[in-house]
Parts: C-alpha cells; structure tokens; sequence
C-alpha cells in the first residue's frame, strides 16, 4: 500500500516472501532443505520519473525479517530495505509493475536479492 505524502513522495507498506530450496548434504536422496524469508517494512520512496501512465521510483526504510529453514523459524532481525521499482498505473488507485531490490541487515550485508511482479494499491 502507497500513501503519496507529497507528489513525488511516498510513505509505502510493503509484505516480502520469497525462498529456495537446497541439498544440505549431498548424500541424502532425495530430500531437500527450504529456507524461506518473509519480511514486513515500512519505506520512503520518491519517484524519479512521474508521468501519466508509469513511474519510476527508489525508495529504503525499516523492517523485520523471519528467517525459516524446514518451517522452523531460526532467526528474526531488523532490515532496511532497498527498493527500485517500475510502475505502470491502472486506474486512480491501483498499480501493477516490476520492483526489485535488497535487503541490508545490521549484522551482515546484504540479503534477499529480489526482482519480480508487484501490484500497489494508492492512497492520494
């Protein structure tokens, strides 16, 4: 959900989930390990391009993140968001696109490398 504070500024609540699989040990036939990421933020974001039909915008913030592996949650921590996003707009209050961007976490670089689908509903 987008809420325009200004024109080009945008205060954004946003819902992350992504994973993967992988073989832990290459021994094991034909089981594998899932680790999953599920993250919640708030963010600031301010469009670089504005036009009518789409824009373009950058934005960070902070969040939490849920670290599971098998169903099991191993870690939660803070995260600060890194986002790019291109938007294509339907109507007055609806948005749809592609955003892709980073987590950063105090501890440890950078994580959750994404790039997919996005749809925004938009607060004027």
């Amino acid at each position: 959900m987008n809420y325009y504070v200004r024109e080009r500024h945008i205060i954004s609540g946003n819902y992350f989930i992504g994973g993967h699989s992988y073989k832990e040990n290459p021994d094991r036939v034909g089981l594998k390990d899932y680790e999953a990421y599920e993250a919640v933020s708030l963010m600031y974001q301010c469009k670089i391009v504005d036009r009518k039909a789409i824009d373009v915008t950058i934005g960070t913030g902070l969040g939490v993140m849920n670290h599971a592996i098998n169903g099991d949650i191993i870690w939660r921590d803070l995260v600060f968001p890194v986002r790019c996003a291109f938007n294509f707009n339907l109507s007055k209050h609806f948005g749809a696109g592609l955003a892709g961007g980073f987590y950063v976490m105090p501890d440890y670089p950078v994580l959750a490398y994404h790039l997919g689908p996005k749809i925004s509903y938009l607060l004027k």
